[in-house]
């Protein structure tokens, strides 16, 4: 359970069961073949174990602009690790420059629970290495036994970089095994990538022997970017020479000639992982379980394999989720439906609607943070979130597996802390949550998290790809509710009196015909008061505009005192004022309301100079207004009582 600490603050804070022990896998890009397939490893053990599993992960490894990239690695920032009972991390997924060893100091510091680093070792963890030797050495061995080569140049990765010298080992293993002789001026050394073909093939062109029969290298971006200038050469792969990879990405395996190939055992890493945590957790050893046989052979070895099409009979995939999900589609209309809601709470009906391209899940959900789109911000206010989330947090859409399990609630709150509250669901059976970002630029929104309950699964690049449209769409719902803002507040601006902050002339040409045509529709009677303050000329020549100014601002007061209920009341000239009001009055009630504005002036507003009497004309229309096309015929009748009210006190003062 968590401790009280963890959630100070929280309403009606309770202590959170967990129902097993938790996992956390901390990786970047979770949808990449090497990830997925991590994952998934992880998932496999772990169920088997009886652990939940949260994976933490950007949606980029990488690319992207500075901004996007800060916003992406927030992620980061949302784990409560207190909950965690031990963390996996793969650093060497994590391409962000300096969000790595950002994590790897927050872990040490704050972690004293298990941690298992995969790939790199890492001082203070424990540690798992795929193992590239056994799938290099089988590619290379397919090349000598079914094709029977024996000039074989390899290509690996960076000089001394831990996969780079695992994969260089591999080729060794075969080459020794099969008593070929190792030719280190066939070695060279890459980045991985595709274009470090263009030096790889120059080297060998310019080299005093023939090109060898083969080529492997250590991955399928650097065999294809070698296939790629060997087209341009004239030279035919797998004619004049045969090239092979390693990692099987699906760049490979669509490219022509698909690329022989393996896939990296990222599975059996995960589940190493897993493995390794729960030694340290029970002490049980557990047995380390065995790598596939099978490699991927395809055309560029010349078995004239084809690997999409034999990859499509394996999945019996009958749905082209690429298609639905793809922005070009004809069949995909969620950015333009989620772009044209304006209100929030429809935006997540929108939302919801198309989980459906999703696929088969057993729940989604978005966590929203308060003041998700700081609608107080100025113009160019920067006091948006950026780094780590708010304490409380909002369960905005919680997509189960079934219609009612569907639940949209933009007031739904929970503690940062729990980070989902349906971690804590009572379940017969262990599962993972993926939590991904939600953000654009560097402004963060919150985020969201998927489960595939039993499956073993990781989200794929549909979901990414998806998970785009919602940030794009989140921040221009931001704008426009924003723009709406904006709008509301300068209609405000132009309806109300900067003076007395009742409303204004603008305001009263602006409501006062709707209220009329409303009352004259229902059949209700209206209330017109017409106030003009007394004496307004001697009070500024006498006294001082300043001191006329005070003045106005009492009788708006006194107005704005009688103003309860429905009644609302204008300023329509320098000192004229009016109260418009619908329904029903009694007999004295409306020259009781009239009494209550003279006698607040003549009692409780007079604040002014003191050496005059504060005092307003008044007059009234009230009645039946179905006779009247419009307000200005009540209004002159409230306007010809006024002037006669006004008329009779300057007898009287004079």
């Amino acid at each position: 359970m968590l401790n009280k600490n963890c959630c100070d603050g929280y309403e009606g804070f309770y202590v959170m069961h967990k129902q097993r022990k938790i996992i956390g896998v901390i990786i970047s890009h979770a949808d990449g073949l090497y990830q997925r397939k991590f994952i998934e490893g992880v998932q496999r053990r772990a169920y088997a174990l009886d652990y939940d599993v949260l994976v933490f992960s950007t949606l980029i490894k990488t690319g992207a602009s500075e901004m996007w990239r800060y916003g992406e690695q927030n992620i980061y920032n949302m784990i409560n690790y207190d909950v965690l009972d031990a963390v996996i991390y793969v650093p060497d997924s994590i391409h962000i420059e300096g969000v790595a060893e950002k994590i790897e100091n927050k872990i040490k510091t704050d972690f004293k629970k298990p941690v298992v680093s995969a790939e790199i070792v890492i001082d203070g963890f424990e540690s798992v290495l795929t193992d590239d030797v056994v799938y290099v050495k089988k590619i290379v061995s397919h090349l000598i036994e079914k094709h029977q080569v024996t000039d074989i140049a390899f290509v690996t990765g960076l000089k001394g970089h831990p996969h780079a010298v695992k994969r260089l080992e591999g080729y060794y293993e075969a080459m020794l095994e099969h008593n070929l002789t190792i030719d280190n001026s066939r070695v060279f050394y890459g980045n991985f990538w595709y274009d470090c073909g263009e030096q790889i093939v120059k080297n060998l062109l310019e080299a005093p022997r023939p090109l060898p029969q083969a080529i492997a290298c250590g991955s399928d971006t650097m065999a294809i970017g070698i296939c790629e200038v060997f087209k341009k050469k004239g030279i035919r792969v797998p004619e004049n020479v045969i090239v092979t990879g390693y990692d099987s990405i699906p760049a490979g395996v669509n490219y022509y000639p698909c690329i022989t190939s393996a896939v990296i055992p990222s599975d059996v890493t995960g589940a190493c992982a897993v493995n390794k945590v729960h030694q340290m957790l029970t002490g049980e050893k557990c047995p380390e379980p065995e790598y596939p046989d099978e490699i991927l052979v395809g055309q560029s070895c010349g078995c004239n394999v084809c690997l999409s099409e034999k990859q499509n009979e394996l999945t019996q995939k009958w749905r082209n989720d690429d298609l639905i999900i793809d922005s070009g589609s004809s069949y995909n209309y969620m950015l333009e439906g989620l772009l044209s809601e304006t209100d929030l709470n429809q935006y997540f009906w929108v939302m919801n609607w198309f989980t459906y391209q999703l696929g088969e899940f057993d729940g989604f959900y978005v966590c929203l943070c308060d003041n998700w789109d700081n609608l107080g911000e100025d113009e160019h206010g920067k006091n948006f979130i950026k780094d780590g989330y708010s304490d409380k947090m909002h369960l905005v859409l919680e997509h189960g597996n079934t219609p009612e399990n569907e639940h949209i609630d933009i007031t739904h709150k929970f503690s940062l802390a729990e980070m989902l509250p349906n971690i804590y669901n009572k379940r017969d059976y262990p599962t993972t949550y993926i939590f991904t970002p939600l953000h654009f630029n560097d402004r963060c929104f919150g985020y969201a998290a998927i489960s595939y309950g039993r499956e073993i699964k990781s989200y794929d690049s549909s979901y990414r790809i998806w998970m785009k449209y919602v940030n794009s769409s989140l921040e221009s719902l931001r704008r426009q509710r924003r723009l709406k803002m904006m709008y509301r507040h300068m209609r405000e601006n132009a309806t109300i009196d900067n003076m007395t902050k009742i409303y204004n002339r603008n305001g009263f040409n602006l409501y006062a015909d709707e209220i009329f045509n409303n009352a004259k529709k229902n059949g209700k009677n209206m209330l017109i008061i017409l106030g003009d303050l007394n004496e307004l000329k001697y009070i500024n020549d006498t006294f001082g505009h300043i001191e006329g100014d005070a003045a106005i601002k009492a009788a708006a007061s006194a107005f704005r005192m009688a103003c309860g209920g429905n009644k609302i009341c204008f300023r329509i000239g320098g000192d004229e004022f009016i109260l418009i009001d619908t329904g029903d009055y009694g007999d004295g009630e409306i020259e009781l309301l009239k009494n209550q504005i003279r006698m607040y002036l003549l009692n409780e507003a007079n604040d002014c100079s003191g050496e005059y009497t504060l005092s307003v004309s008044l007059g009234s229309f009230y009645g039946d207004i179905s006779k009247f096309s419009n307000i200005e015929k009540p209004m002159s009748i409230a306007d010809k009582e006024m002037f006669s009210e006004k008329q009779r006190l300057k007898k009287f003062r004079h």
